[in-house]
């Protein structure tokens, strides 16, 4: 049986998808087999795809447009090996990235995804990185309410939990606003996300991308989109978690998410104002529907479990002269829009 699935999603990709599956082809590991999904095009992306793919792949053409998130989905609908990785259709690998990514993702079968980091190429010479997320589950979904939101685990190698087992990008969010940010957090809850520290995976930057796109919104459909996508999170975070006091170490990470405590909020649109942390909370209460914060902050933060939260709150204390104050002030207006 093969081992791996290399899933392409592809898009009006004529330009530059056949250069992407060069890459894929010219891996040193050879247990895998590579699945397109050509989404609806207006340019001669079947065409090319037909001349430059392998023997053995498979290339799906969607009869009507499905949007990025449906087409990444229709293509996990389709893997049944172990492990599987999502490579868009304009991204290059470095030959040693299959070999030495899904060897540490085979390593323990505690990692539900592993990746290297990324180096950017195109209209944007970058490195991104994203660190480990690794302990239990509860400290893993903490650990990234408070810490991620760059999706490098998005191009990782993900390992299924069995032949029925679809670990589907989540939909609803409205625009797909950061789905695949959404989808680190649903892998997060399966098991570890690992690193390899080598940027083995090239991510093409361009001007028209989807991530382009989300950029040049309106500030205020940001802040919006981003308290809806903390709202979603502490919904997906809260799922099958039975213990109160986890309940709330969780409900209190995903509202210091919305409020910029920790890292996944600088470079995002966390709200900043308080006009805007004002708005944002109502959204993200609007979002939660019936389920309740907890009124007493402090009595969370005193939890022996709720390590990851004091260290959060300390480090936005230093960086934010005037934290507690407007922290302290936030917790009151969510507490009462919320009863």
């Amino acid at each position: 049986m093969t081992t791996l699935t290399v899933c392409v999603p592809a898009y009006n990709a004529a330009g530059f998808v056949a250069e992407t599956i060069a890459s894929i082809a010219a891996q040193r590991f050879r247990d895998f087999r590579i699945l397109v999904s050509l989404d609806r095009s207006r340019d001669e992306s079947e065409a090319v795809l037909r001349r430059c793919l392998p023997r053995g792949s498979e290339l799906v053409v969607q009869p009507s447009q499905l949007g990025w998130v449906a087409n990444v989905n229709a293509l996990i609908a389709r893997v049944d090996t172990p492990f599987f990785c999502i490579v868009p259709h304009d991204d290059l690998l470095d030959p040693r990235y299959l070999a030495e990514v899904h060897a540490l993702a085979a390593s323990d079968a505690g990692i539900a995804c592993a990746y290297s980091d990324i180096a950017g190429f195109g209209a944007r010479r970058l490195r991104v990185e994203q660190a480990d997320i690794r302990g239990t589950r509860l400290q893993r979904v903490t650990d990234f309410l408070l810490h991620h939101f760059g999706a490098v685990a998005f191009r990782g190698v993900v390992r299924r939990a069995g032949p029925n087992d679809r670990p589907f990008i989540p939909t609803g969010l409205r625009s797909d606003y950061a789905a695949d940010t959404v989808w680190m957090l649903r892998l997060a809850q399966r098991g570890e996300l690992r690193r390899l520290p080598e940027p083995l995976y090239s991510k093409r930057y361009g001007e028209r991308t989807v991530h382009a796109e989300w950029s040049r919104w309106s500030r205020e459909e940001l802040c919006t989109l981003w308290a809806e996508q903390a709202a979603a999170c502490a919904l997906m975070a809260l799922e099958g978690v039975e213990d109160s006091d986890d309940r709330d170490i969780i409900l209190a990470a995903a509202m210091m998410r919305l409020v910029g405590v920790g890292r996944a909020a600088p470079g995002y649109p966390a709200p900043r104002s308080p006009l805007e942390v004002a708005a944002a909370t109502a959204v993200f209460c609007t979002a939660l529907g019936a389920i309740r914060p907890p009124r007493d902050l402090e009595r969370v933060l005193a939890h022996p479990r709720a390590g990851m939260l004091r260290a959060a709150q300390a480090e936005a204390a230093v960086r934010d002269a005037h934290y507690s104050l407007p922290r302290r002030l936030w917790w009151e207006l969510l507490y009462r829009l919320r009863h």
